[in-house]
């Protein structure tokens, strides 16, 4: 059972990490934007 709750907790924080990477793209992406229309 302790193996389980490891890989569980990785598989959270993996996902986590995934999701903030989203995250700053997607900000990245609207910068550039704004950018490109000069606001």
């Amino acid at each position: 059972m302790k193996y389980r709750a490891q890989s569980m907790s990785a598989l959270a924080e993996s996902v986590g990490s995934c999701e903030k990477r989203l995250q700053d793209a997607r900000i990245e992406v609207v910068e550039k934007r704004e950018a490109k229309v000069g606001v």
